[in-house]
């Protein structure tokens, strides 16, 4: 059984993305606001992770600025049954226009960053069966994120402690901060956070 994602929780995602400056250019932001001025639209719209995208007969996959690469189109549009592919924002809206019955499973690109907005509007592909790839794993990397967060923040803490440390010449509580600092860095490496080590940053 799949869950059933309100159209507002959608149009609330939407509006993120425009109100964080994540859109690549005022194309992307004008598919983006056709989307959220169709509301009827967005019940057609699955927004799915991007593994297993491809699986799926009709696709769009938006790029962020902080998920495009050089030379890479900010995003791709693909209906397999009538053999249509684009990266027109226009040949979009009309095909989409023409064709309303469509479900359309969108991927957003942003390469590392997870965000607790997209948690709330992710639906499982049921195009795509792989048991990686479930509600499961989506809260496992809640978690995380939320590790990434609480560890970024006191690491932010530590910093500024230990730029006081050195504006007052103090050398003991520069050692001291200094220290925290490093083990912080040592016990929570950036790109490999385990989730069970969250009770230790209380």
């Amino acid at each position: 059984m799949f869950t059933k994602i309100a159209k507002e929780s959608k149009k609330n995602f939407l509006e993120w993305l425009i109100n964080k400056d994540m859109l690549v250019n005022n194309e992307a932001i004008y598919l983006i606001n056709y989307f959220i001025n169709n509301y009827e639209l967005l019940d057609k719209f699955h927004f799915v992770e991007l593994e297993g995208l491809n699986k799926a007969p009709t696709t769009l996959e938006i790029r962020t600025k902080c998920g495009l690469k050089e030379r890479q189109a900010h995003l791709e549009f693909i209906d397999k049954n009538k053999n249509f592919e684009t990266n027109s924002i226009s040949e979009v809206i009309h095909f989409l226009q023409y064709n309303p019955q469509l479900e359309v499973y969108i991927g957003i690109k942003m390469e590392k960053l997870l965000c607790i907005e997209i948690l709330d509007i992710i639906e499982e592909n049921p195009y795509y069966k792989d048991d990686k790839i479930n509600i499961e794993n989506v809260s496992v990397k809640a978690e995380e994120f939320l590790i990434h967060v609480l560890v970024s923040q006191e690491k932010k803490r530590l910093m500024k402690a230990i730029d006081l440390a050195l504006d007052k010449r103090d050398e003991a509580e520069f050692l001291r901060f200094s220290k925290k600092y490093n083990e912080l860095t040592y016990r929570f490496p950036i790109l490999d956070v385990d989730v069970r080590k969250i009770k230790r940053l209380c």
